[in-house]
């Protein structure tokens, strides 16, 4: 993501009540918001959005609903089938949770609670459509770590 997109998407998830609009959403990931609605049409809506908005009514989307359908959206782009696109993001906001919070490795890091802010990286690996592995360089010690 580029310097200015990425604070696009940081100075409007930054607010009081921080959300951001499936619009900008999209153009920060650079994905298609034909794609993202095709996500939200087939029943894949994070939880707490409406699912059928008012008529006029833009989406909003709160930082966790965000980071959540985003994992969705990336994922389809890149052949994922969406069903299991969000079966995958699921797995990967428990995992992250445990990594970053449970096991203590980046406190400060909580997608779910809408704090995206850490100095680590993480990676989630998708093998053959069936396999899923989290890494991060967050663990204690020397070079990254497969944690789940």
């Amino acid at each position: 993501m580029t310097q200015s997109r990425l604070s696009d998407y940081h100075g409007s998830m930054s607010k009081q009540q921080p959300t951001i609009q499936l619009g900008k959403f999209c153009a920060a990931l650079r994905v298609r918001p034909r794609d993202v609605r095709y996500i939200l049409e087939e029943g894949h809506i994070p939880q707490g959005v409406a699912e059928a908005p008012n008529s006029g009514t833009h989406r909003q989307f709160s930082p966790r609903q965000a980071f959540w359908l985003a994992m969705i959206a990336k994922l389809k782009e890149s052949g994922v089938s969406v069903p299991i696109a969000a079966k995958i993001a699921d797995y990967s906001e428990r995992s992250l949770r445990i990594v970053a919070r449970n096991l203590g490795w980046d406190r400060p890091f909580a997608p779910d609670l809408g704090r995206m802010q850490t100095e680590h990286q993480y990676v989630a690996e998708i093998a053959e459509r069936a396999y899923i592995r989290i890494g991060s360089d967050a663990a204690p010690g020397a070079g990254p770590t497969w944690v789940l």
